[in-house]
């Protein structure tokens, strides 16, 4: 009883677990004749991420809120723009998967954003880098993410690209994006000291690798 009470006051080995379950099941599922059901609870997944993302922070500062504020409004503004008007990554329209939003881009692709920049910054800030590599290196991260996720995200219908084609452009936007992004969370909270961001970064790039070759 006692090691129970131990881990399950541990928040890094509680979260951890948390999330090799949520994606060991969503992997397992998406892959089973019951996929359409677990496409639907990717919402949830999101928002479960995400406050396990927050959790994984011993003290949440003011600037901390106004950084995950700043990441979510700027990373969703982007893909407005992406989505309405074919700017920074190229043309493209969100089907449903995602859930609603203003002019049908999903609210939860802000949230996605929250995920990957601040995984992508905590990987980067595990090294004694200066602040400008530490920034490029985290938006490489961030790309390299997102080469696993585009192919999965188009077969299951989260977007489509014109032509079903994903151009270059996408690439260099999401490089370029991603280091505004995580510029911004440097000023305002400065490296990423979060053990749980970290990990949700490399379990998701561990989930949508597999998924994008077995699909």
């Amino acid at each position: 009883m006692n090691n129970l009470n131990s881990f399950l006051r541990d928040r890094y080995k509680t979260g951890l677990f948390v999330i090799l379950v949520l994606h060991t099941v969503g992997l397992v599922g998406l892959l089973s004749p019951w996929y359409d059901v677990f496409l639907r609870l990717t919402p949830a997944t999101l928002l479960v991420s995400v406050l396990l993302l927050i959790r994984g922070w011993e003290h949440i500062s003011l600037r901390l809120w106004m950084g995950i504020a700043a990441v979510f409004a700027l990373g969703w503004g982007v893909e407005y723009l992406g989505a309405e008007h074919g700017l920074v990554f190229g043309n493209y329209d969100y089907g449903t998967v995602l859930g609603p939003g203003p002019a049908g881009v999903p609210l939860l692709i802000g949230v996605n954003w929250v995920l990957v920049i601040f995984g992508a910054h905590a990987l980067s800030s595990s090294f004694d880098l200066p602040a400008p590599l530490r920034i490029g290196l985290g938006a490489a991260f961030a790309v390299v993410l997102d080469v696993a996720i585009e192919p999965v995200a188009v077969h299951l219908g989260f977007w489509t690209w014109q032509n079903n084609e994903i151009p270059l452009s996408n690439y260099v936007g999401w490089f370029g994006v991603s280091a505004l992004l995580i510029w911004a969370v440097e000023r305002l909270v400065g490296p990423t000291r979060n053990g749980l961001a970290r990990a949700l970064f490399l379990v998701m790039f561990a989930f949508f690798g597999i998924l994008a070759m077995i699909l």
